[in-house]
């Protein structure tokens, strides 16, 4: 039987601190305690869960001493910072927003993929991919293993969530007010998000590439192992409340009939193919809300290409595409006996 652990979730006022505490409760997680903590500042606040309302506290030096669990839920130096004050703890960490995945020495972790990279780990420390990374990287990885990949052309279509909670009432408010011919509120996030598209232009580098679709890029070859994988991403967000979708072309090394893709994809528990080729059948946003897995319709040879293959994937980036992840990767510490 496993030892109920005690766990700590660092800024529970993130949206996808809300869904891991969720998944928690859902999967009977072994839990003896939980510790809701928040950088100094910022606690006060009451958490619910469910089965009692739990006071926010400020984390400060040595608070993780008795932690054996904790997942972190903040930007790379608040990460950092706290790290650092409390590196006396033998506490494993679970980096929820990939915020260290920059760092060497610190592995990213999709348990369906790279169980290896969480085996070896030493740094006691495993960084959760972004959640686009965790859909592309999931789709491409049994193609990669028995096909070899060339090229992949991907475009997001990402919801709301992924900005935060602050975004999602936003979206809410300005679609309240357009519908009622009301005007925006000019301090909202700009340019409007509802009934438009947000083209990712946040640190663009001198390519024209902006660092999130840098970083989508980097961390699929990290996952996939395959450092030269020729890779180009367009980043959109769209006025969806909840769960991506991607449609991609992908140029494998040998040709893959479509039947042959759907049967691959069947072996894979996190993957559902079973669609027809018709819009009726094609799977939407609203179908992935709240599933574990990642849906795939649409999936046609490309004609253009010799060896080419078009499909359109969606997933629930709150659940899947992070809590699920992090969870998923924490049962997989208790499973090799880590902690």
């Amino acid at each position: 039987m496993t030892t109920p652990l005690k766990i700590a979730i660092v800024n529970p006022g993130d949206i996808f601190a809300k869904e891991l505490i969720s998944i928690i409760e859902e999967r009977d997680f072994p839990v003896s305690s939980l510790e809701i903590l928040s950088p100094p500042g910022t606690e006060g606040r009451i958490i619910q869960t469910k089965n009692e309302n739990k006071l926010v506290t400020p984390i400060f030096e040595n608070s993780l001493l008795d932690i054996d669990l904790a997942f972190f839920i903040l930007k790379k130096e608040e990460t950092e910072s706290l790290i650092s004050i409390n590196r006396n703890s033998r506490t494993f960490i679970i980096d929820v927003n990939g915020s260290l995945n920059s760092n060497t020495d610190i592995p990213l972790a999709i348990p369906e993929i790279n169980t290896e990279m969480i085996k070896e780990n030493r740094s006691r420390i495993v960084s959760v991919p972004k959640s686009i990374s965790i859909q592309l990287s999931t789709i491409l990885y049994p193609i990669h293993q028995q096909y070899g990949i060339k090229r992949v052309i991907v475009s997001t279509y990402q919801s709301i969530s992924n900005k935060g909670e602050e975004a999602i009432d936003q979206l809410a408010r300005q679609t309240i007010s357009l519908l009622n011919f009301d005007s925006t509120d000019q301090e909202d996030i700009q340019p409007r998000m509802a009934f438009n598209c947000h083209i990712d232009s946040e640190n663009i580098d001198q390519d024209g590439y902006s660092e999130q679709e840098n970083t989508i890029a980097n961390q699929t070859r990290k996952l996939l192992d395959q450092k030269d994988l020729n890779i180009t991403i367009n980043t959109v967000t769209v006025p969806v409340f909840h769960c991506d979708s991607l449609s991609l072309n992908i140029e494998t090394v040998k040709k893959i009939p479509k039947t042959q893709l759907k049967k691959l994809f069947c072996n894979e528990d996190c993957i559902i193919s079973e669609y027809g080729d018709y819009a009726a059948n094609f799977p939407t946003p609203n179908m992935a809300a709240n599933k574990d897995e990642i849906f795939v319709g649409r999936i046609r040879e490309d004609k253009y290409t010799t060896n080419g293959i078009n499909m359109w994937c969606v997933m629930d980036n709150l659940r899947k595409g992070s809590a699920l992840t992090a969870l998923r990767i924490a049962e997989k510490l208790i499973d090799l006996d880590i902690i």
